[in-house]
């Protein structure tokens, strides 16, 4: 009988660099990388160019897969990016999970966000208890979540899935792009520091939990991954602290804030650029949240590498 692979999406993304490493070391089956940005140099054939939104460029590929990861999505907080959102969030795994079921893939792993499980009775906890209905702090969260509504219909077709909600991820990766390029920001000297906490993660442990599922089975989880909430202060300054540069001295208020932005935006008009400050990001790094994983820890129980730590091998990477 042949010995059907796994599909690995957005491969050559920071998260996907990392899943795709843990799963050559520790994951016994053939497996096929979807890439959107052009695929390391290599003699390998199992690298795939895939547009999901076109279900026929898949038609050659799933009879040879039966568990699907799906990491391709877009993150994004600029208002006008929602078209986009919606496009690579919703519209690609709802078309992802029909070829899947079209073909019988057996299993399905969706990297989604904490950020999908606020709840409208506590809206500053992200929770993994079904307490009440969601409520959404960015777009980019609503669109997380109506995906994951289209991976829970894959499971009443018949497909084991698996929903995974890391908080901020972190490791080395792009120093000048996502959450790797946090300390390129802090080296080069932040004004003030968010008045809110975050949850952390290493990337290496979130790899470390997508090879758990599949090794040990852990089929009809939806799982929040965070191994720490810390304030905005302790972390920037512990950036500052590893890097050995000055810490920012005030704590920005809604003032400053709303000055950040349009400073930002208009930077970003006059070098072509995407703004990162906006509204959103704004109003969520002023919010104190707290991150409740109690029943997902004990699922997976694993132990996280402490957030100073992988922090601590960024700096020396950024460094070297």
């Amino acid at each position: 009988m042949e010995n059907k692979g796994i599909l690995l999406t957005g491969a050559t993304g920071f998260l996907g660099s990392y899943v795709y490493q843990a799963l050559n070391k520790d994951v016994d089956q053939p497996l096929w990388l979807c890439h959107h940005e052009a695929p390391p140099k290599t003699e390998s054939d199992r690298w795939l160019g895939i547009d999901f939104l076109k279900p026929s460029e898949a038609e050659e590929i799933l009879p040879k897969i039966d568990t699907i990861i799906h990491l391709a999505g877009k993150i994004s907080y600029q208002k006008k990016d929602r078209d986009a959102l919606r496009k690579s969030n919703v519209w690609m795994t709802r078309e992802l999970i029909n070829s899947a079921l079209a073909f019988g893939v057996k299993n399905f792993i969706f990297m989604s966000s904490a950020s999908t499980m606020a709840k409208a009775i506590q809206p500053l906890v992200f929770t993994d208890k079904q307490s009440s209905s969601p409520v959404f702090h960015s777009y980019y969260a609503r669109t997380k979540f109506e995906a994951e509504l289209e991976v829970r219909r894959g499971e009443a077709e018949g497909m084991q899935i698996a929903i995974l909600n890391p908080s901020l991820i972190l490791g080395p990766g792009d120093w000048n792009k996502g959450s790797s390029s946090i300390i390129t920001k802090v080296a080069s000297g932040l004004p003030a520091y968010p008045a809110g906490s975050l949850g952390l993660v290493g990337a290496e442990d979130v790899a470390k939990v997508v090879v758990k599922v599949i090794r040990e089975g852990l089929w009809g989880q939806q799982l929040m991954i965070n191994a720490e909430t810390w304030t905005y202060q302790k972390f920037i300054y512990t950036i500052c602290e590893l890097l050995n540069v000055k810490p920012p001295q005030f704590q920005s208020n809604a003032l400053f804030a709303n000055l950040a932005i349009w400073k930002d935006m208009i930077s970003s008009m006059l070098h072509n650029k995407q703004n990162i400050i906006t509204k959103e990001t704004a109003f969520m790094s002023a919010q104190s949240f707290t991150y409740e994983s109690n029943l997902s820890d004990q699922v997976v129980n694993f132990k996280y590498h402490p957030v100073e730590e992988v922090l601590k091998q960024m700096i020396n990477e950024y460094i070297n």
